[in-house]
């Protein structure tokens, strides 16, 4: 579950790996009022918040990270080499590029999360 504010990229990464999504409205509040009614295990926003509902009811990041960490752990992977196909869409000049390219690539890593963990 996203928000209407998500990245093209992660949209973009879902339908090539074809994993089914949902859009709503901006905040923490909607994508998990989303996930509880229809079941979903995972949620996000564009800030990079990622909702984990077995655990959580708003984006945690400690939690995110100890999440990578068991995917990390899993894979026997580098965080490096878990994000090589990792691509980063250009943004223009009105954006951060550096907290932009942040924000990207933990939205793929709730990807390989959802993957690696079956989620999906």
């Amino acid at each position: 579950v996203t928000t209407v504010m998500s990245n093209f990229g992660l949209y973009k990464a879902f339908d090539e790996i074809e994993i089914d999504y949902a859009k709503t409205a901006v905040g923490d509040k909607y994508v998990y009022e989303y996930m509880q009614k229809n079941g979903c295990r995972l949620g996000g926003e564009q800030s990079g918040h990622i909702i984990f509902s077995k655990y959580a009811s708003t984006g945690d990041g400690i939690l995110t990270s100890l999440k990578m960490m068991e995917v990390m752990m899993a894979k026997k992977k580098k965080m490096s080499e878990l994000t090589a196909d990792l691509h980063i869409y250009n943004f223009g000049d009105n954006y951060n590029c550096l907290k932009r390219k942040s924000i990207v690539q933990l939205l793929f890593l709730w990807i390989y999360y959802a993957r690696a963990f079956n989620y999906l």
